[in-house]
């Protein structure tokens, strides 16, 4: 799912070259009726230019690392996410960043029918595992 339905760029990245557009969004559209946006993210603000298109995508709030200094891992995202939204007023947008999900690929995330396969490589096996 594309947030914004943007392509990817032939080079570089939107979220560190074009982090001043005003972009429509997911979450813009939800804040029209009135949901609350948020992205929460594994990792640190800087990273991947966070906090500037978070705005840009129309984010009402950016958590990052949960409130500590260094990277956690999904499962802690996960269970501080459902502590956010245990506790949620509004309706709501979350949007969740996983470290999982994004390259390298160097492990399995759990075996299933693609583990064996030897007609992809294991970085691509292992993505598609995720």
């Amino acid at each position: 799912m594309f947030n914004t339905g943007l392509l990817p760029l032939k080079s570089g990245a939107v979220a560190t070259r074009y982090d001043d557009v005003d972009y429509y969004s997911i979450a813009k559209a939800l804040k029209r009726r009135n949901y609350t946006a948020v992205n929460m993210t594994v990792d640190g603000n800087n990273y991947w230019n966070q906090a500037e298109i978070s705005v840009a995508y129309g984010y009402d709030q950016n958590i990052d690392r949960l409130g500590g200094g260094t990277s956690v891992t999904d499962s802690v995202l996960m269970e501080r996410a459902i502590e956010k939204i245990k506790v949620q007023k509004t309706p709501f947008f979350y949007q969740l960043i996983t470290g999982t999900s994004h390259k390298p690929y160097n492990e399995p995330y759990r075996k299933t029918k693609l583990s064996g396969a030897t007609e992809f490589p294991e970085e691509v096996r292992n993505y598609m595992e995720v």
